[in-house]
C-alpha cells in the first residue's frame, strides 16, 4: 500500500524589502523578535547533559 506523503516544509519565499524607516519601533520590534527566535532555535539544537545543571538548594 502506497502512503501519501505530506510536504511538511513550504517552498521558501523570497524576502521582501522592508520599506519602513530604520528607526521605526515596529520594525525594530520585528527584527528583535526574529533575532530572539533564531537564537532560541540554535540553542535548542544542542543537547545539554543533566550533569551540567547546577545543584539546587532545598529549602523547606
Amino acid at each position: 500500500m502506497k502512503e501519501k506523503t505530506r510536504k511538511s516544509e513550504s517552498a521558501p519565499t523570497p524576502k521582501q524589502e522592508d520599506t519602513r524607516p530604520v528607526d521605526d519601533p515596529s520594525r525594530l520590534a520585528d527584527e528583535a523578535d526574529a533575532t530572539v527566535e533564531k537564537n532560541a532555535t540554535e540553542l535548542r539544537k544542542q543537547r545539554v547533559p543533566i550533569a551540567t545543571e547546577p545543584p539546587t538548594v532545598y529549602r523547606p
